[in-house]
């Protein structure tokens, strides 16, 4: 599978997605800093943590590319296989656009708790409890979704679930994992470079995701 991924020489894709990530990240960083130092970088809009801020703009966008390239290879390169994969980024893209796995958490916490400002241990809500629910439970339909697929596949096939695995449990480990860790620390300076780490790691992640997908979709380069 490496192989073929350097015989494709695609590369060059990656380096700009990288590249227009570490932009993001770089006018965040700004965006953080004392507004006395950098008055002019205060908008909300140079924060990659904020909703529908110029990063999480870009990240819509490659969550669509990345649907429509899985579209395009299930349905014109006959991969079944990945149609389970294309209604998950699906998901993720509505559920950025629209904060669905909070709006869940929401609901899932006011049937366990009457109050979603309960505080449970450390900083951790009902609410993040919730969320954590709905997260498991739409990961255990996806499950029954993309598991069965992969299961009949042959085996030249599975390299490439497997690498949409891996991604996928890069992309968990930020977008979950220090989503959580973060409630842990009291420090300021310590949650706002988890909040980066974890933002900023789904975006780089999210590049990897739509180059990979990419070189899966484009026909092979011919040697001379």
């Amino acid at each position: 599978m490496l192989a073929k991924l350097k015989n494709l020489k695609k590369s060059h894709l990656l380096v700009l997605l990288l590249l227009a990530d570490l932009f993001f990240i770089f006018f965040h960083i700004l965006h953080v800093a004392p507004d006395e130092w950098l008055p002019y970088f205060s908008n909300d809009s140079f924060a990659v943590t904020e909703d529908l801020s110029m990063a999480e703009g870009f990240q819509y966008v490659k969550e669509f590319w990345i649907i429509l390239l899985l579209g395009f290879l299930a349905l014109r390169q006959h991969k079944k296989e990945l149609i389970g994969w294309g209604l998950l980024y699906g998901y993720f893209l509505f559920d950025d656009m629209f904060g669905l796995h909070e709006k869940l958490g929401d609901f899932i916490a006011g049937l366990i708790g009457n109050r979603l400002d309960a505080i449970l241990f450390a900083s951790l809500e009902l609410d993040d409890i919730g969320e954590v629910i709905g997260i498991l439970g739409l990961g255990l339909v996806f499950a029954l979704i993309l598991v069965p697929s992969y299961l009949r596949l042959k085996p030249d096939a599975r390299p490439v679930y497997r690498t949409l695995t891996w991604l996928l449990a890069a992309l968990l480990f930020f977008g979950l994992g220090l989503d959580l860790f973060d409630r842990f620390f009291d420090s300021r300076l310590i949650q706002e470079m988890l909040k980066l780490a974890e933002d900023g790691g789904e975006m780089l992640v999210m590049s990897v995701t739509c180059w990979y997908v990419y070189t899966l979709a484009a026909p092979p380069e011919q040697t001379s």
